[in-house]
């Protein structure tokens, strides 16, 4: 900030808190001190001309080195940004296929899985009718071997640790961040929880009725300013 600029900011913080002072005690009970109230809204008005008058040909200024800088900036950033975005795009859709192949391979080797124990459990199934025949038949050892065979052959089975199909990407390279979004197909099945209501259309409703015949739920307010004429 220059000399001149700190001069000038110093004045008018000085006169604002002056002013200030003054209306923080005025009272407005009577006409006379209504219109005395308009004339040193006169001066706050006055003031704040001053401070445009004073600072915003600086600010415009400022502004206009501020714009070619940052137009500048963002040219020169625009290739390198944009190369980023164009390869992270690509490792993104490698991923998802990755992930794609991989959810495909980990449901195959829950098929096989299951495959596997149902035919397990038909095995010890068909091993138990057989066994319970040959004791029918006076066959008590070899019921006890069938079964023992079953046995071991269906633990061996389920001993065998469940495969895990993993993703064919390098680790610690990039890190993805989901962003779940809704996208509404269709509007009438949406829960009323869900539905925002239009609060510019009822803002503009409010306008145009004055305040007046409100809508069922809504309740019209009138935050009113004060213009000087």
């Amino acid at each position: 900030m220059s000399e001149a600029e700190t001069i000038n900011k110093e004045y008018f913080e000085t006169q604002a808190t002056d002013l200030v002072a003054q209306a923080e005690e005025f009272i407005v009970l009577t006409p006379e001190q209504y219109t005395a109230a308009v004339v040193k809204i006169d001066e706050f008005r006055a003031f704040q001309k001053k401070v445009h008058d004073t600072f915003d040909p600086l600010v415009l200024a400022a502004h206009k080195s501020h714009k070619g800088l940052t137009t500048t900036r963002n040219d020169l950033l625009q290739p390198f940004s944009g190369g980023e975005t164009l390869l992270k795009g690509k490792c993104d859709r490698y991923d998802l296929n990755q992930e794609r192949l991989r959810k495909k391979e980990q449901d195959r080797i829950a098929a096989a899985r299951r495959k596997d124990d149902e035919e397990n459990r038909k095995k010890e199934a068909d091993a138990l009718a057989l066994a319970i025949a040959l004791e029918d038949e006076g066959k008590p050892e070899e019921a006890d071997a069938v079964v023992e065979q079953a046995v071991q052959e269906t633990s061996v089975a389920r001993a065998i640790p469940t495969v895990e199909a993993k993703p064919n990407t390098p680790t610690g390279l990039l890190r993805y961040q989901d962003h779940w979004t809704a996208v509404v197909t269709n509007a009438d099945a949406v829960l009323r929880v869900f539905c925002i209501p239009d609060q510019k259309k009822l803002n503009e409703l409010a306008k145009l009725n004055k305040g007046q015949n409100a809508p069922e739920g809504v309740k019209f307010e009138n935050n009113r300013t004060t213009i000087r004429r």
